[in-house]
């Protein structure tokens, strides 16, 4: 097969030599382009589409001053502080907690450009943001499962700390106060958390207050175009060790 004519037809037309193609396959082509790879749709290249099949989510309207990568603590405070902020637009009312697991972010977010496929990309469950009313003891239990699981996180303003030896939890600060089991909490998180996903059986014990209509991805979606900023969420360790 011929290319080089292509070049000369269309002057946006780049050819890579793949040098590793015949030991390696195709995944090592990608890996030569990966210096012209920015906001890219990877297809087979036996499909022709006359129009763009991803027209209604490649617009770029969002932007982060850092990589977040998806096991890192940035993107998980963005998500967690987003929930939060979620939850409280959906109840009415002030949220205490929010919680977001590790294993509904599949994909990190590049430095630069971000476009609405890359948020649903990296948030591709069907979760819905809910809140719930939950007792302090039954929140604290969550809390244990969470530490000894090390698979959440939790919104700014809310931190755990924990024997690191043992796992077992030292303190829990909610807004600055010590959690209280005696008291009933607002809680935001994804519905498939507050089902009992991923071990969090304690908050099925709660009462549902409110759940969105949409999906994380879209709700998220809404909120960055609603802001049209960078990207820079906190860096800080919101459950850790003493």
């Amino acid at each position: 097969e011929k290319f080089e004519y292509l070049q000369e037809k269309y002057s946006n037309v780049k050819l890579i030599e793949n040098p590793d193609y015949k030991t390696r396959n195709t995944h090592s082509s990608l890996y030569a382009a990966r210096e012209y790879l920015k906001i890219t749709y990877i297809l087979c290249s036996d499909n022709y589409y006359p129009e763009g099949v991803f027209k209604e989510i490649e617009d770029v309207p969002f932007t982060s001053t850092i990589y977040l990568d998806k096991k890192g603590a940035p993107l998980i405070n963005l998500i967690s502080d987003f929930i939060y902020e979620k939850g409280k637009e959906l109840s009415g009312e002030n949220i205490d907690v929010a919680i977001m697991n590790k294993g509904g972010i599949r994909n990190g977010l590049p430095k630069g450009e971000i476009s609405k496929g890359h948020i649903m990309m990296t948030f591709p469950f069907e979760n819905l943001i809910t809140v719930i009313e939950l007792s302090g003891k039954d929140l604290a239990d969550a809390f244990n499962i969470i530490v000894s699981r090390n698979h959440a996180s939790v919104n700014n303003g809310t931190e755990i700390i924990y024997n690191s030896a043992t796992k077992e939890i030292i303190d829990i600060f909610i807004d600055g106060q010590q959690l209280d089991i005696n008291k009933t909490y607002r809680i935001a998180t994804i519905d498939y958390l507050a089902g009992g996903g991923d071990y969090l059986n304690p908050l099925t014990k709660g009462k549902i207050i409110a759940t969105s209509k949409n999906i994380l991805s879209e709700d998220l979606i809404k909120y960055l175009s609603s802001h049209k900023k960078k990207l820079n969420p906190p860096t800080s360790i919101r459950i850790h060790s003493k």
